[in-house]
């Protein structure tokens, strides 16, 4: 009954605002459960740059929003063309602020892998001493990218290195650190 009295167009976008609102629900049980690699959609254009204003998250934002606007604006009593560009255009501010709200959050990624070659040039501490003369190898704690690592470490020097000792990171070869001790 109730659907029977809605106009062509409001029983368009009530489908269109629920099919977006149901989507939306979907992405969101899937995110808490940990599946959301599906959502990295984008329209490439030419130069390989992806747009992000097109991205499947931009598309459901102007479903949900413009949808929802749009059936809001013409049940009100709004003429169509007005229910229309009202709610087409709170669809469009939706895609814009799904782009930037993307895009803000996007700095807040990181790979997670650490680069060892950046710790040259930085002070370590010895873990497990390491053999003089480059005849074996010990361990350092070192802080490389804002994470404490334990790496394995050569010396060339003719002495051994201590455990608890403080050396200076010159270099990375094989896997390996090459460390020199650190004056005091």
């Amino acid at each position: 009954m109730w659907w029977n009295n809605l106009a062509l167009v409001e029983q368009i976008f009530f489908i269109v605002a629920c099919a977006g609102s149901g989507i939306f629900l979907l992405r969101m049980i899937l995110l808490i459960i940990g599946i959301s690699d599906f959502t990295d959609f984008d329209i490439n254009f030419g130069d390989g740059q992806g747009i992000g204003l097109f991205a499947l998250q931009g598309v459901n934002a102007f479903m949900v929003i413009g949808g929802w606007a749009i059936y809001g604006f013409s049940r009100s009593g709004l003429s169509l063309g007005l229910a229309l560009s009202v709610g087409g255009i709170c669809g469009i501010t939706g895609i814009f602020m799904m782009f930037f709200l993307i895009k803000a959050l996007s700095k807040f990624e990181t790979e997670g892998t650490v680069e060892m070659k950046r710790g040259i040039g930085k002070t370590a501490e010895v873990y497990l001493f390491i053999p003089a003369n480059m005849k074996g190898h010990g361990k350092i704690n070192l802080d490389i990218q804002g994470r404490l690592i334990e790496a394995d470490a050569v010396t060339a020097e003719n002495n051994e290195i201590k455990t608890g000792e403080f050396v200076n990171v010159t270099g990375y070869e094989n896997n390996k650190y090459i460390v020199e001790k650190k004056e005091q």
